[in-house]
């Protein structure tokens, strides 16, 4: 339990209640106000450590409390941290507004997402608690430091300056909270010798988070998602490399001959299962699951497990597939070419939102 005084600052009565019984067992002081002139009173009597904000106040301004504190030279809440929360964020937005804020959360959030967004900007992690035997967790380092270890996000795209931070905070929880611990031993995994999947993931990690910073999409929480799902998503195969490397059922049904009994299932079920053995803990961002559930998903729905149209598809995991598919694109081709590579995967990713990640692809730097 964090000592830390928070201020929320929103009109919605509901949404309040709820941050509160997010924040309950992490956070014990958090103050609560629905409009401006409380808030301003409110920040005038109290230092804060963090300000949860939503911009639309019932018809205010929100934004009108980070002028008034930055416009105070003397306000003792003048460097207040700041998290905007709100259901209308667009790129233009955050672009707009990321010098002024620490941080960006899109209504409706989990629990786990406002947690960690607070353990981002007051640099307070530790591990979330949750009904485990810290006992009967296995220390093999198998399943820790060795089965998690931080890769190289290599080239192509330039990084994202806050990227090394991110994936230093995921590494930390991925590694060391008792009940991932305690999933990651059950399913007995092995870190294969073959370098498939450190390769895989370093590019994965570099692309993905390219394309967000083009969508301007660069800020902490949507990094950190990507970031999970690029070392979850094909967890399950991390002692099967020749098994990860298989995209499309088309490429499955090619390789069905080579594969051993049931290992045609492997690749099928796998997005499903690590997904839903994720989702029982409140560790890992919804999103995230969402990503590793979706990632061989077609836009035309011949991809698997569910087959879903491109309509269907989140956001993020729509992202994340053009992602994926360029960096298997790139392993298999050394002398590849951005230019070519786009125009080719403009045939097979259709529809509004795969075009508009292929037009973010192709201003990568």
């Amino acid at each position: 339990m964090h000592d830390n005084p928070i201020l929320l600052v929103d009109d919605d009565q509901d949404f309040c209640n709820l941050v509160r019984n997010y924040l309950q067992d992490d956070y014990s002081r958090l103050d609560i106000c629905n409009d401006l002139e409380t808030a301003k009173q409110f920040l005038n009597e109290n230092k804060y450590d963090a300000l949860l904000l939503d911009i639309n106040l019932n018809g205010q301004n929100g934004g009108e409390i980070l002028k008034y504190l930055r416009d105070v030279d003397t306000h003792l809440n003048r460097d207040l941290p700041s998290i905007i929360v709100s259901s209308h964020l667009t790129p233009e937005f955050i672009a707009k507004n990321r010098q002024k804020c620490a941080d960006f959360l899109a209504k409706p959030f989990n629990n786990y997402d406002i947690i960690q967004a607070l353990k981002r900007i007051l640099n307070n992690f530790d591990d979330v608690d949750l009904d485990v035997n810290v006992d009967e967790v296995s220390q093999d380092p198998a399943v820790t430091e060795v089965l998690f270890e931080e890769v190289p996000c290599r080239e192509p795209f330039d990084l994202p300056p806050n990227l090394k931070s991110v994936v230093v905070t995921v590494l930390d929880q991925l590694q060391h909270h008792p009940g991932l611990k305690k999933l990651f031993s059950s399913l007995n995994l092995k870190r294969s010798l073959d370098t498939y999947y450190d390769e895989h993931i370093g590019l994965l990690i570099n692309i993905a988070t390219g394309i967000a910073v083009q969508h301007q999409w660069s800020y902490g929480s949507f990094l950190e998602k990507l970031v999970y799902a690029a070392y979850l998503h094909d967890l399950y195969l991390i002692d099967k490399p020749h098994l990860a490397k298989i995209s499309t059922k088309a490429q499955l049904e090619q390789q069905k001959s080579q594969l051993q009994f049931r290992d045609d299932r492997f690749v099928l079920e796998h997005p499903e299962f690590i997904a839903s053995k994720l989702e029982k803990l409140s560790v890992i961002p919804a999103d995230s699951i969402t990503i590793i559930r979706q990632h061989h998903e077609m836009p035309d729905g011949t991809g698997f497990p569910l087959g879903l149209h491109f309509k269907r598809l989140h956001p993020m995991s729509v992202l994340f597939i053009v992602a994926h598919d360029l960096t298997d694109y790139i392993i298999d081709n050394p002398e590849w070419d951005l230019a070519k590579y786009c125009k080719t995967a403009g045939n097979k990713f259709t529809g509004a939102q795969f075009l508009k990640t292929l037009s973010a692809l192709a201003q990568c730097k």
